[in-house]
């Protein structure tokens, strides 16, 4: 199977700011209700138009940027409000105060003038195409500034989905949580507008396909704009009050993936709401099954703009060789399969204390065992996931910021630490945001685990039997699948029915392993010793002689193959 692995990283913008720099401060306003305007982006330029600085209004509608000495005008935008041009006062002393106000568009398409993509087709709602391009822009832009001038420390999880086929059911998903802990950055892009208009949004490399998203400093870059055709959506039944501004390329190739997508703008709120698209250029069959991905953005109640969802949906293939019989010749067929990767911010603080936690799924289970409570301090946990609880004394435990996602629980038993395994549950659900999932776990002990892979290959348990649970390994500590085990103990349990070969009055179980290495026994009496002996062909047989010591005996065996 060729895995298709996605890489999403990239560097963020740094600005150098001279020690001592004058500032240039003031607040901006709703030009109607004198409302301090939140996230308003102020740019500087030089004489020659070229930005040299750049802040963005707090929640107070307060500004705070250095005053370069060849700063000569500005540019005031703000997502649905009217961008205003300024010319900057001279300097007074160490701080220049400039007070600006804001326009409130009544509508988010008020015609402007720019310049048109020669190799997009006409459109008759070019101009309102163009007013929503800039007003889309502008939002964009507060959520970069905002990042640069006042970055948040970030707790991300980044997870990967394995789905049901080509659906969108997921199968099996794995969390992890950034191994770097607290990151000043979500979701940026890996290359530049420019790079993206060469190469496309997939590469082919040694390791397989690297796919790729558009972050927000690729859609503001001028090189996007003028690679792209913009047109509006046509509306949509599951986007109330919202609208979409609509971005394909401009010129197709035939050897380069690229993207088709929408910018949605919450026309209520004049908030960025997400950026979704698809890849496009596979042939008809994938291209059908939707790959493409997602970008959330979310305004926090003070005005600040983060991305805190991403995901990409790809279209996999594995090949397999169908033999026949009768001679005919093998045959190579094709399974699609569908793979997700993406990523959610699950907390973000501020340096000045402020913070914001992702309403993310809960999970709260009383936990029982067959004969009542179970003990204080178990560990539970979720397979693939850094989530992890422990029992209280109640029989209760908890876990928080659950991914939207299907999770399991196992049962962690040091006991069982030597052979790698934990005790499974029947626990199974789906996760989702801003959800509690409470109820009543049962769980099974080692012993009764034990026990019951026991009764189902019929061997008979008394409640005299000592356990013996044991698991094959190779020199690299993997399990090794079908080897054939042999236990013997000169010593047979009071009440035990002899239901394996009985030999010179010793009693002789013989197990074959599975795929999970794993063999039980369930014919051991206290106090006795046992012979475990594993055998596989061209492999080394190595034995074991243990004594029965408790009411669970562990047995790790470590074969090697014959040189």
């Amino acid at each position: 199977m060729r895995k298709l692995l996605i890489v999403v990283c990239a560097s963020m913008l740094a600005a150098s700011v001279p020690v001592g720099a004058q500032q240039l401060r003031g607040t901006v306003r709703d030009s109607a209700s004198r409302r301090p305007v939140t996230g308003a982006v102020i740019t500087l330029f030089d004489s020659v138009g070229k930005p040299i600085m750049r802040g963005v209004s707090n929640a107070h509608g307060i500004y705070d940027i250095p005053f370069l000495g060849d700063a000569r005008r500005g540019r005031v935008v703000r997502l649905g409000y009217r961008p205003r041009d300024i010319r900057l006062p001279g300097k007074t002393g160490t701080v220049t105060e400039l007070n600006l106000s804001l326009t409130w568009l009544p509508t988010l398409l008020e015609p402007v003038v720019a310049l048109a993509n020669p190799h997009c087709p006409r459109r008759r709602d070019a101009a309102a195409t163009q007013a929503l391009l800039e007003q889309a822009r502008a939002g964009l832009l507060t959520s970069v500034v905002q990042r640069e001038s006042d970055p948040p420390s970030l707790i991300l999880y980044n997870v990967e989905r394995n789905m049901e086929g080509t659906s969108s059911r997921i199968k099996f998903q794995d969390v992890r949580r950034d191994s770097v802990g607290a990151v000043p950055r979500s979701f940026v892009a890996v290359y530049s507008a420019t790079d993206f208009l060469t190469r496309g949004f997939m590469q082919n490399e040694d390791t397989g396909p690297r796919y790729f998203a558009p972050d927000a400093e690729v859609l503001l870059d001028d090189q996007f704009t003028l690679g792209y055709c913009f047109r509006i959506m046509d509306p949509a039944k599951a986007r109330p009050r919202q609208i979409g501004l609509g971005f394909r390329a401009a010129d197709s190739r035939r050897d380069r993936i690229d993207i088709d997508g929408a910018v949605w703008i919450d026309t209520a709120a004049r908030e960025l709401r997400d950026i979704d698209y698809r890849y496009v250029g596979f042939p008809w069959r994938i291209q059908t099954l939707d790959p493409g991905g997602r970008i959330n953005f979310r305004e926090l109640t003070d005005g600040q703009t983060l991305i805190d969802t991403w995901t990409m949906r790809i279209i996999g293939a594995r090949y397999d060789t169908v033999r026949f019989a009768g001679g005919y010749a093998p045959r190579i067929e094709e399974t699609l399969f569908a793979f997700e990767k993406g990523g959610q911010v699950a907390h973000a603080t501020w340096s000045d204390g402020r913070a914001w936690h992702a309403p993310l799924g809960k999970l709260r289970l009383h936990v029982r065992g067959s004969e009542g409570r179970i003990p204080a301090g178990t560990e539970m946990y979720m397979p693939y996931t850094p989530y992890r609880a422990v029992v209280d004394s109640s029989g209760m435990f908890a876990i928080d910021d659950l991914i939207s996602g299907r999770y399991s629980l196992l049962v962690i038993d040091p006991r069982l630490a030597p052979l790698n395994l934990d005790i499974p549950t029947t626990f199974d659900f789906l996760a989702a945001n801003d959800s509690t999932h409470a109820g009543v776990l049962r769980i099974q002990t080692a012993e009764e685990w034990a026990i019951a892979r026991c009764e189902d290959t019929r061997q008979f348990v008394s409640v005299d039997t000592t356990l013996v649970f044991g698991r094959i390994f190779d020199l690299r500590g993997l399990p090794v699948p079908e080897v054939d085990v042999t236990v013997t103990t000169d010593a047979l349990p009071v009440h035990a029915m002899r239901t394996k070969q009985t030999l010179s009055g010793r009693f002789v179980g013989g197990f074959p392993t599975g795929t999970d290495g794993i063999f039980e026994f369930c014919g051991a009496k206290l106090d006795a010793t046992i012979t475990a002996h594993a055998r596989k062909e061209k492999w080394k047989a190595p034995t074991r002689r243990l004594p029965v010591t408790g009411h669970l005996t562990i047995v790790p065996l470590v074969i090697e193959p014959n040189p």
